[in-house]
C-alpha cells in the first residue's frame, strides 16, 4: 500500500466542476454522503441510455430535507440510503479503505475530537495548509473552551507519506478545501465507510 493512489484525478475527470463544498450549519454528513454517493453513481455504476442519477446538489438537498440540519450519523445515512440507488456502504479498516481508493471507489470517513484538538486542528491547516497533521501535533497539551465532536469527511488519495481527505468547509480552507494526515491513527475515532456497487444492480 506504499504506492500512490490518486482519485483525485479520476473524480476530477468524471466531474470537471467537482470540489469541496461548504457545509450549511452541522451538515457535514450530508456533504461527505452526498459526495461518495454521486461519485459512485458517476464513476461505478453506468447509466443507461435516456436515465440519470442525482447529482451532488440534488443529494444534499434529498439528505438534509430528510435528516436536517443538526448532525446525523454517517454511517446511518449510507446504509439507509444506499440500497436506494443500487449501493451497499460497508464499514472497512485503513488498509479496506486504501484498497477502495485504489479501485476507484469513493470512501467516506467520520472521526471525533476533543476541543482542544479541535484548536490544534484549525490551527495547523491555517499555518499549513498543505502539511500533513501528526498525531503528537495533535494532542498537544493547553485548555479549550471548544465543544467536542464528530466530523464526516471524504478520502480521495492517499501515498507513502500521508492520506488526503476532503473537507466540507469551502475550497477556501487549507489546501482548496483538502487536507493530510500522516496516517489513519492521527484522527481519533477515525473510521470508514466503503460505498460500491450492491450485488442487485449487476
Amino acid at each position: 500500500m506504499l504506492s500512490t493512489v490518486d482519485l483525485d484525478l479520476y473524480i476530477n475527470k468524471a466531474n470537471d466542476w467537482f470540489e469541496a463544498k461548504r457545509q450549511d450549519e452541522k451538515t457535514c454528513y450530508a456533504n461527505a454522503s452526498a459526495a461518495v454517493l454521486h461519485l459512485a453513481m458517476k464513476c461505478i455504476i453506468h447509466v443507461k441510455p435516456g436515465g440519470r442519477y442525482p447529482d451532488f446538489f440534488e443529494l444534499r438537498r434529498e439528505l438534509i430535507d430528510k435528516y436536517g440540519k443538526r448532525g446525523k450519523s454517517i454511517q446511518e445515512v449510507l446504509q439507509e440510503v444506499c440500497p436506494n440507488y443500487h449501493l451497499k456502504c460497508e464499514k472497512v479498516d485503513a488498509i479496506g479503505a486504501m484498497e477502495a481508493v485504489s479501485e476507484r471507489r469513493p470512501v467516506a470517513a467520520r472521526f471525533y475530537l476533543k476541543g482542544a484538538q479541535w484548536d490544534q486542528f484549525c490551527q495547523f491547516y491555517e499555518e499549513n495548509p498543505r502539511g500533513i497533521l501528526t498525531r503528537s501535533y495533535l494532542d498537544s497539551k493547553h485548555h479549550s473552551t471548544r465543544k467536542p465532536g464528530g466530523h464526516a469527511v471524504v478520502l480521495t488519495s492517499y501515498d507513502a507519506e500521508s492520506l488526503r481527505l476532503m473537507n466540507s468547509w469551502g475550497d477556501d480552507w487549507a489546501d482548496n478545501g483538502f487536507f493530510r494526515v500522516q496516517n489513519a491513527n492521527v484522527l481519533p475515532g477515525l473510521i470508514f465507510f466503503d460505498v460500491s456497487r450492491s450485488d442487485d444492480s449487476l
